[in-house]
């Protein structure tokens, strides 16, 4: 049902929606070898030939919460 405010038009609530994606990252996992081992044969096959970290991924997320991105919405960012 539709709110007779919003006549079907979320922009004037100024909702946004946005979701991120992310591939691993560096966390502390519980794996039959190490971390250091993981994050190196893992991030050979990653674009950057790194491993995201956790700090990254918020990043993101606060700018698409922020006035920065009041224009993007609807969008799903995979984050590699």
């Amino acid at each position: 049902m539709q709110s007779s405010k919003s006549n079907g038009n979320w922009s004037q609530l100024l909702l946004r929606c946005n979701s991120t994606i992310s591939a691993t990252t560096k966390l502390e996992a519980d794996c039959n070898i190490t971390m250091e081992q993981f994050a190196e044969q893992f991030s050979l096959m990653q674009c950057m030939k790194r491993l995201g970290t956790t700090q990254e991924i918020a990043n993101l997320v606060v700018v698409l919460a922020s006035n920065l991105c009041n224009f993007i919405t609807g969008t799903n960012f995979t984050v590699v």
